[in-house]
């Protein structure tokens, strides 16, 4: 339990220390909103076809999921990511809105330059009645060196860098306690939430530094074979080597 609340409090904290607004793939309308400098769209729609994916040493498109590793430990959907687990929602303390039942972390590849870290947060236990959603987006996906002789144990041998551009950000809330949770998470930015509104905002343009490595270098974008992929990314220099990165699998 301990490496999946670590993993926790790593998707809160990385909410927490941006000052701008975040977003989702739900059809509602965006909307200008005081302190958000208002971009077109953030989209978290994912590409499914191999032509469109990321290629690093492998062809990386679609969604993963962050927890669907430890479903066999807790109560989490192995097929949608969404994890009801009652110990693990427990954790999250005030760190997550109040009423949530559930919730999800994904990576959603959107095409070959551009993905987006996506949080939802949900007052059932299915993941189908949302609260929040929280989305930062990045673009200028590039790849770099292949490196191989890695030898952190436990994690691949072998990484393809990576570098992109976080470009923009989404906030939703969908009730009251999603804009309460979305204004704490953004305070000091002038932004403010109203329920049922959408602010699709720019990002702070800083450049992520990353590694990357996908479990199966075929692809056939009509399967989900569960591929994994392991990710690990920091904004102060290009990465040689794992430290502590996530393992996420494909679920569509």
């Amino acid at each position: 339990m301990k490496n999946l609340l670590f993993l926790i409090v790593l998707i809160v904290g990385m909410v927490m220390i941006i000052a701008s607004c975040k977003k989702d793939d739900d059809s509602s309308t965006a909307s200008t909103t005081s302190g958000c400098t208002v971009v077109s769209s953030c989209s978290a729609t994912a590409t499914t076809d191999n032509v469109s994916g990321i290629a690093g040493n492998g062809y990386l498109t679609g969604t993963y999921d962050k927890f669907i590793a430890a479903s066999a430990t807790y109560t989490i959907d192995n097929t949608t990511g969404c994890v009801s687990d009652s110990n693990l929602i427990s954790a999250y303390g005030s760190a997550i809105p109040t009423g949530t039942a559930s919730f999800q972390y994904q990576f959603v590849v959107t095409s070959t330059t551009t993905y987006v870290e996506r949080n939802s947060w949900y007052s059932d236990t299915s993941c189908a009645t949302p609260i929040a959603t929280f989305v930062k987006g990045f673009t200028n996906f590039a790849t770099g060196d292949n490196l191989s002789g890695l030898s952190v144990s436990g994690k691949p041998s072998t990484a393809t860098q990576y570098t992109a551009t976080e470009t923009c950000t989404d906030t939703y809330p969908y009730n009251e306690a999603g804009v309460t949770f979305l204004d704490s998470l953004v305070t000091g930015s002038g932004i403010t939430h109203v329920s049922g509104t959408r602010s699709t905002c720019a990002g702070d343009g800083d450049t992520e530094y990353g590694i990357m490595n996908i479990s199966d270098s075929t692809w056939d974008a009509t399967v989900n074979d569960n591929r994994t992929l392991v990710v690990e990314s920091r904004e102060s220099s290009a990465m040689t080597t794992w430290d502590d990165p996530d393992t996420l699998t494909r679920i569509d």
